[in-house]
């Protein structure tokens, strides 16, 4: 059995951070698995587990601003 003592830290914003807890919390996630779950799929896929590339249409006049909790909560369809 592996043991899980490595430890990994970040800077965030503390908006995001509380923004994502809230989400992996209905999902009944914590942090950390979360975090194993994002390292394990980096592992399985040998790359980021999603797409970075930009399309054409990816210019910020065509973002979506995130203003405060509720309206990030609105856009992924929480509320």
């Amino acid at each position: 059995m592996t043991t899980k003592d490595a430890i990994v830290r970040a800077r965030i914003s503390p908006d995001i951070k509380q923004s994502a807890e809230l989400i992996l919390t209905k999902l009944g996630l914590n942090t950390s698995q979360a975090i194993n779950l994002f390292f394990s799929k980096i592992i399985a896929n040998r790359g980021i587990p999603f797409s970075l590339n930009l399309e054409d249409e990816d210019i910020p006049e065509n973002y979506t601003k995130i203003t405060d909790e509720n309206n990030l909560k609105s856009i992924i369809g929480l509320e």
